[in-house]
This record gives C-alpha cells, sequence and structure tokens, in this order.
C-alpha cells in the first residue's frame, strides 16, 4: 500500500491513550522529519455516536480507515503503521526482535492495561463499585505484579545491550544504553506500554497514599522520562510529557512506604491530598507510621492494602531494590499486618 493513502483514526477521548500508539509510531516512520508516515487524522467520537457498521465492523473504537479498508483493534493498528518501514526500528531490526516485541505488546494489552484501565476509571467515575477503595488497591496489586516484570526487563536489557557494545566493538568500549525493552533502540513495544501507563501515572499514582507503588520502579519512572522527551512522543502527547518531568518519581520510596493505605481522594476533591513532610530515610521513621491498634481491626481498605504491599515487598526483592528501600517496605508491611491481625 503507498504510504501516501490518507486515513483516519476513530477513537474515543476516555481511551485516547490507544490511538496515540499508532500516531507516536507514524512519528518514528517519519525518520525525524517531524511528519508522521503515513498522515493520519485523529478524529474523535463523542459517546453514543453511531458506529459505521460497513467501515467498524467489530463496532469498536480505536479503528483506522482509509479508502483501501479498515483496521481495528489498537494494537493491531500499531503494528500496521508501525510495519510500514521496517527502517523506523518500530518492529525490532530482526526477526527476533519482533518476535519479542510481539511479546510485550500481548503482555501489555492484558497484564498491564487491564489493571491501568481499571485504576484510572475508577478513579474518573467511570466505573461504579459497592467497595472503590478494595477494587482499586486489587487493581493496583495486579499493576504492581506487571511493573515489576517491566522494571526486570528494561534492566536485563540495559545489561545485553553493554554485552553486545563490548562483544562488538572490544572490551574498552562504553556508552550510555537507552532504557528500552528491546534491542537498542526504541521500538513499539516501548510506545504502547508507555503511553498506556500516561494515564495512571499522572491521575492515579502521584496522589498521596499510593502504597508507593510509583517509587517501588525507578527503572520504569527512568525508562518513561526518556521516551516522553522523544520528539515523536512530544509531537502527539498534550501536556502529559510536563507531568513526567515534574511530578513523577518525585517521592522517595521511604516516603512512600509509610502511606498506611492504598486511597486516593474522592472524585472532585481536586486531585491530590494534603502535602505531607518527606519522611526521613531511616527505618524508624517508616517503622513509625501509625501504631496499630491491638487484636488487629483494620478495614476493608487497610486489608486491601496489605496485598498491595505484599506485592510491593516482592517486587523490590525481585528488582534487588536498595536495602533501604526493602527495609522500610517491610516495616510496612510488618505495620499492615499488625493492623489487620496477621
Amino acid at each position: 500500500m503507498s504510504l501516501s493513502v490518507p486515513f483516519t483514526l476513530h477513537f474515543l477521548k476516555d481511551s485516547e491513550y490507544k490511538a496515540q500508539k499508532a500516531l507516536i509510531a507514524a512519528y518514528y516512520n517519519g525518520q525525524g522529519s517531524g511528519k508522521p508516515v503515513p498522515a493520519i487524522a485523529a478524529v474523535e467520537t463523542k459517546k453514543g455516536e453511531k458506529l459505521d457498521p460497513v467501515r467498524n465492523p467489530w463496532q469498536r473504537l480505536p479503528v483506522l480507515t482509509s479508502e483501501k479498508g479498515s483496521v481495528g483493534n489498537s494494537t493491531a493498528i500499531a503494528k500496521y503503521v508501525g510495519s510500514m518501514r521496517a527502517d523506523s526500528n518500530m518492529m525490532g531490526n530482526s526477526f527476533f526482535e519482533t518476535c519479542r516485541v510481539d511479546s510485550w505488546l500481548e503482555f501489555g494489552a492484558h497484564d498491564l492495561e487491564e489493571p491501568a484501565c481499571a485504576l484510572v476509571w475508577l478513579q474518573r467515575g467511570l466505573i461504579s463499585v459497592p467497595d472503590k477503595a478494595a477494587a482499586m488497591a486489587r487493581a493496583a496489586a495486579d499493576l504492581s505484579a506487571a511493573l515489576a516484570k517491566v522494571e526486570a526487563a528494561l534492566k536485563a536489557n540495559a545489561k545485553q545491550q553493554a554485552e553486545d557494545v563490548v562483544a562488538k566493538f572490544g572490551g574498552g568500549a562504553s556508552g550510555p544504553a537507552k532504557p528500552v525493552l528491546v534491542g537498542a533502540d526504541v521500538t513499539l513495544a516501548d510506545v504502547c506500554l508507555c503511553v498506556a501507563l500516561l494515564d495512571v501515572y499522572t491521575e492515579v499514582l502521584a496522589v498521596e497514599g499510593a502504597g508507593g507503588l510509583k517509587a517501588s520502579f525507578p527503572g520504569v519512572c527512568a525508562w518513561m522520562q526518556f521516551l516522553v522527551k522523544e520528539a515523536e512522543f512530544r509531537a502527539v502527547l498534550t501536556g502529559k510529557h510536563a507531568a513526567v518531568q515534574g511530578k513523577w518519581c518525585a517521592k522517595s520510596a521511604v516516603t512512600a512506604a509509610a502511606s498506611s493505605s492504598f486511597a486516593p481522594p474522592a472524585r472532585g476533591s481536586g486531585g491530590s491530598a494534603p502535602a505531607k513532610k518527606d519522611a526521613a530515610p531511616a527505618k524508624k521513621e517508616a517503622a513509625a507510621a501509625a501504631p496499630a491498634p491491638a487484636g488487629g481491626s483494620g478495614s476493608a481498605g487497610d486489608m486491601a492494602a496489605l496485598e498491595v504491599q505484599k506485592e510491593q515487598v516482592r517486587a523490590l526483592k525481585a528488582a534487588k531494590a536498595d536495602k533501604a528501600e526493602i527495609t522500610a517496605a517491610v516495616d510496612e508491611l510488618k505495620r499492615l499486618k499488625k493492623l489487620c491481625g496477621e
């Protein structure tokens, strides 16, 4: 198909990130020209608007339409766009890398996007559940497990990049490795997983009391900060990249671990809780947070926070985090266990 064929990408505002996958990939196809390849017109579809059954037989959004036909599903659309130019590296630079990119796209669509979307939609009030705090805590635990895998993969790929450089240029060669999931440069795996995390990081995990989920994965934060600085991301994102530089990962792991539960503010409260003084990075202060009453009288929210904290400790240990971070997380876990009578 000719790259000059015009395309229209129809999307819903509440899940705009799904359209951003393909739009960013198109700018990478542009090879630094500042122009997307192919040219894609992004058109927002309003809620309740009837979908054309011919152009959109799946009756879902997003959908990419052209005079040749349509492509549905955000991952399929992104792969279609990312595959238009092999030299853009969107699908990797070898058959093996392409398979690895596919593996991460599959992982992202289920293990990562589902809990991330649940957290965002619960926070926005788009999903109604009997116990919002408990539902958010469960989603946070699932997201934590997914982020731990991304964190470990980033660390492993950085090591592999260093080994590849030595093997190719000799023991004296060195250079900064890019924080990417596959190979030595940005691929569609990075694009799709990063944009899927934008809303949850800026709307939910920036809230005081988010159980340390964000601070537990410094590699993920560094990876996202690197990506949103890329010109191809900046061409598509509308302000979210500024939030990455300003607010994300600003709190220490000890401060986050001292939070009593995962309890974002009520919808409409302004988006953030009253500021608290950062805890000093010392074991005593992390352990001193809110002494538990005798006998174990934790609420449902406390029980949910306990499950999240268990996942936090496992993730920190698996990622071989700093001893101080692990110690603070373990102290908080002990406090929650005592609070809940476990």
